[in-house]
């Protein structure tokens, strides 16, 4: 159920820009029964990293309870049900086969189904951390526009260990700005780190001219691509992903200056 945000001045919805935004699910109403199951806390982690990986901003955030769970105010009733809610239908069959660890062919359309999920959910997610404005006005309007991610978008995915605790639901934010002297200074780089059971996501941002290593994601990270690319995706990452590794995933950040993680594309 829908609940009206807790605030004195309503804005307007972070997506279509018309309606009052309300208080919305980040994971829709067909996927809490799957995930609800494991009650447990939950850690988030917001870094900003400075041109030689200083921190300039961090936030650590302990919650009780699954994140699954979770609501944030800024999409708008409407929006949430109609095209928002398509998204997730469109990506819930492969999404509830992924999070046991199965690995099915993902078609072209799995693959677009599943980074339009992703990107969806990050931008939702994002908007109520610290660092929200790692993801801009533009580009939330472009995706409300295109129904795919952004330029500059790219979505990763790994499997997790049976045993690792971050099947429990954990989300690590990591920004940082390559560039300084192309604008403003928020940043122009992110990462979202996050799980759906034994998926591990990650939704990776930046500038046009660069892109994430895919041999750097594949062989140290345990990452491979699914948004964009054109092939069929007819084999799973390798090898499963501990907890130190999914670790590895969420603060990849701050070793852009010790890897070639950022390539230009």
């Amino acid at each position: 159920m829908t609940k009206p945000a807790k605030t004195q001045f309503r804005t307007k919805c972070i997506y279509c820009g018309v309606n009052v935004y309300s208080q919305e699910h980040i994971y829709g109403q067909r996927f809490r029964p799957h995930l609800l199951e494991t009650e447990d806390t939950w850690t988030h982690r917001a870094v900003r990293y400075g041109q030689d990986n200083e921190i300039i901003v961090v936030r650590d955030k302990v919650c009780n309870g699954s994140i699954y769970g979770r609501s944030i105010n800024g999409p708008c009733e409407k929006c949430n049900n109609t095209w928002m809610q398509i998204i997730n239908d469109q990506a819930a069959d492969r999404l509830l086969e992924l999070k046991d660890g199965v690995w099915p062919n993902l078609s072209g359309l799995d693959r677009e189904a599943l980074a339009r999920w992703a990107t969806l959910f990050g931008m939702t997610y994002v908007h109520g951390d610290a660092l929200r404005e790692c993801v801009t006005a533009e580009e939330r309007h472009q995706f409300y526009q295109r129904k795919l991610p952004p330029h500059g978008w790219s979505v990763w995915v790994g499997r997790l260990d049976a045993d690792a605790r971050w099947v429990t639901g954990s989300g690590h934010l990591k920004a940082m700005t390559l560039r300084p002297d192309l604008g403003p200074t928020s940043p122009d780089t992110m990462t979202l780190t996050f799980s759906f059971g034994r998926l591990l996501f990650m939704v990776f941002k930046t500038l046009p001219i660069y892109a994430l290593n895919p041999k750097i994601a594949r062989e140290i990270l345990g990452l491979i691509r699914i948004w964009p690319t054109p092939l069929e995706l007819t084999h799973p990452p390798y090898p499963h992903i501990t907890d130190s590794g999914a670790e590895r995933v969420a603060f990849c950040l701050a070793e852009v200056n010790d890897m070639p993680l950022i390539i230009y594309a």
